[in-house]
């Protein structure tokens, strides 16, 4: 049972992961005809897997094996939906979801989606209202302060260009929050030195003997929506008179939000303002090079003494993730066996996919550089959360630069992400592990 769910999450991986090269290699132009049927094939794929992940889930649940699963607060049917489709350690297509999420269709092929961001934008300088563009009742056209909101729909359009950038949103786990905190009950599980768990220990007894009434330890995650985004003027010539411009506009306003998430997810946010990200959190654990390692290395001995460092339940989960300047001590990678026998494979490349030691490897130039602490860390993606409030926001306004004929773009997301584990956990080996382990900086 185990192996089907695993099966299942790889084809839905490699789906998403086939769904970003064809975005990625129509940049700039129409996708082609044979390459919109083929995304609009695969993401009818994807959303006829997400629910087999979720039953096979539900059904190990069921036997008491552990699947990745967080405990969450009771949830509205909209929030158990998302919950639902954004199932499978957060790998499930961001963009499927959030379509069946807001009661759409599934999203149109970006070539599609790229016109109607283009009639969109020309419907703003007009000041025209269009309900193909526009939510009923949301017109505020003749404000001198405010603009005009953009229909759900289209916000979703540009959210999910920003799902298919970012590697954070692929990744992790994703919490739908029906306001601004959402409060998450976990296990105080971060002594491990005996047998119990939070506290609390199986015991034996004889036949008729009383068991200890006992008590688990609790503790509370709290998820806090950030806001971010950003303002951009563009000018009622350019937008009217520029090939493709406004398709462009859409792509940069998503993939900068992508990348704000991505960087602060994984590297540089300090929970204070924004997410807290892996590298700040204080369950990372940073292991020692090996002896006489020197500086802008990463060696076989280093990648296995981050596995080793992973708690067990994290064994058949964990990904890699690194920085793309790794690459190059990546393809050296090797192990050495003697004289005889084969060399193992650590590092693989099939088609746009590596692994390292068979598990999926996310390249992302948000880490750290190589020789650097966090250029190479081995995560469990299902313990970092990523507490979604709302998707991209797009407002617009041309009343804000009136008098210089500009329309100013807003682009706005309220998110949070935070590791589950507060710490790293003492174990009865006397290791320390977490599901975020990387290498101390090498010099």
């Amino acid at each position: 049972m185990r192996s089907r769910l695993f099966d299942l999450r790889a084809r839905n991986h490699s789906i998403v992961t086939r769904l970003r090269a064809i975005a990625d290699g129509a940049k700039g132009r129409k996708m082609t005809g044979a390459e919109a049927t083929e995304f609009a094939r695969l993401e009818q794929e994807s959303d006829a897997i997400l629910p087999e992940i979720r039953r096979e889930e539900r059904s190990m649940e069921e036997q008491g094996y552990y699947t990745g699963g967080l405990p969450a607060a009771p949830a509205s049917s909209a929030e158990q939906l998302a919950q639902r489709a954004l199932s499978g350690n957060g790998r499930g297509t961001v963009r499927a979801a959030l379509a069946e999420l807001f009661g759409g269709a599934p999203a149109m092929p970006e070539a599609e989606a790229g016109r109607r961001h283009a009639g969109l934008l020309r419907a703003t300088i007009a000041g025209n209202f269009a309900s193909e563009f526009f939510a009923t009742g949301q017109s505020e056209g003749e404000s001198s302060t405010g603009g005009f909101g953009v229909a759900p729909e289209f916000s979703r359009r540009w959210w999910n260009g920003a799902a298919l950038v970012s590697k954070a949103l692929q990744l992790f786990h994703v919490e739908p929050m029906r306001s601004r905190e959402k409060q998450i009950a976990l296990l105080d599980d971060f002594d491990r030195s005996s047998d119990a768990v939070a506290e609390v220990e199986a015991d034996w007894t004889a036949e008729g003997g009383a068991l200890s009434l006992q008590t688990a330890r609790l503790r509370q995650l709290t998820l806090q929506a950030h806001k971010t985004g950003m303002l951009l003027e563009v000018s009622r010539e350019l937008l009217d008179d520029g090939e493709g411009v406004a398709d462009g506009f859409s792509r940069a306003m998503a993939s900068a939000i992508a990348l704000k998430i991505d960087k602060v997810v994984f590297n540089s946010g300090t929970g204070g303002g924004s997410p807290l990200s892996v590298l700040n959190g204080d369950a990372f654990v940073a292991v020692d090079p090996e002896g006489g390692q020197s500086g802008g290395t990463l060696t076989y001995g280093n990648l296995t003494a981050m596995v080793s460092r992973l708690p067990e339940e994290s064994l058949e989960r964990y990904v890699f993730c690194a920085s793309p300047t790794v690459l190059p001590e990546l393809f050296r990678l090797s192990y050495p066996i003697g004289t005889g026998g084969a060399a193992p494979p650590v590092f693989q490349q099939v088609g746009p996919d590596y692994t390292l030691f068979g598990r999926r490897l996310v390249l992302t130039s948000k880490l750290s550089t190589l020789g650097t602490v966090g250029d190479c860390i081995a995560v469990d993606p299902s313990q970092y959360l990523i507490g979604l409030r709302s998707g991209v926001m797009i407002d617009s306004s041309k009343h804000a630069a009136f008098d210089r004929d500009v329309i100013t773009l807003r682009a706005t997301i309220r998110i949070d992400g935070q590791p589950a584990w507060a710490q790293a956990r003492s174990d009865e080996d006397g290791v320390t592990r977490s599901p975020f382990v990387g290498v101390a900086t090498r010099s």
